[in-house]
């Protein structure tokens, strides 16, 4: 059985921060470099970026000529999971403007060849986005869901977190949920779906804005 793999071009913490005309406004930037800069647009302040988030894992399926594969098993449906934890007390909590709310977005693009990121795949245009919040570790179930929004191979969606004891909250620990259905290309899945993916795989770009 022949297996093209994901090649997860994540590029976590390109992160924007917007506020309203008067504010400061902070732009997160990943680089090459060992540690990301973050500069304050309007100061002097620098930050750096692993203080403030962590990209920790992304789970996804593979693709087989016979389907996806995952967990040495073939099936139609699979999902891509990608967790990410915020420093919260000791970091974002100071730059909140409401104190007691967390609003994330979140920016999934497509960047190779074959697109995976169509409403084919994704069951429509606005795809159903499941997510677990967790305050301890990363938990095994997402209990919420939000609709995200597709245009042009690319998912935005926005998480928006509330508690009122947020200023006591060390670290939030995120999971997202994106659920693939090939369940319509099952009877030819390897030409219309194997055969179309390159020798380089496919390739997913994954941002995280916060606003402040």
């Amino acid at each position: 059985m022949k297996i093209k793999k994901i090649l997860a071009m994540i590029e976590v913490l390109a992160v924007t921060s917007m506020l309203s005309v008067g504010f400061s406004s902070w732009t997160f930037v990943n680089n090459p470099e060992p540690e990301t800069i973050v500069a304050d647009v309007t100061t002097e302040d620098v930050f750096h970026v692993n203080d403030f988030f962590t990209l920790d894992k992304m789970e996804m399926f593979e693709f087989s000529n016979h389907g996806l594969f995952y967990d040495e098993t073939i099936d139609f449906v699979g999902d891509l999971k990608i967790s990410f934890s915020l420093q919260i007390k000791d970091g974002l909590y100071k730059f909140l403007t409401d104190k007691t709310s967390l609003s994330l977005n979140l920016i999934l693009t497509n960047t190779g060849s074959f697109d995976m990121l169509t409403s084919n795949y994704l069951g429509g245009n606005t795809p159903s986005i499941n997510y677990g919040v967790y305050t301890d570790k990363y938990g095994t179930t997402y209990p919420n869901s939000i609709n995200g929004t597709l245009n042009t191979s690319q998912i935005t969606s926005i998480i928006n977190y509330s508690n009122d004891s947020l200023s006591t909250i060390d670290k939030l620990y995120f999971t997202v949920v994106y659920h693939f259905d090939f369940s319509s290309y099952s009877a030819n899945f390897k030409e219309e779906i194997y055969d179309k993916i390159s020798d380089d795989g496919i390739g997913l770009n994954f941002k995280i804005g916060v606003n402040f």
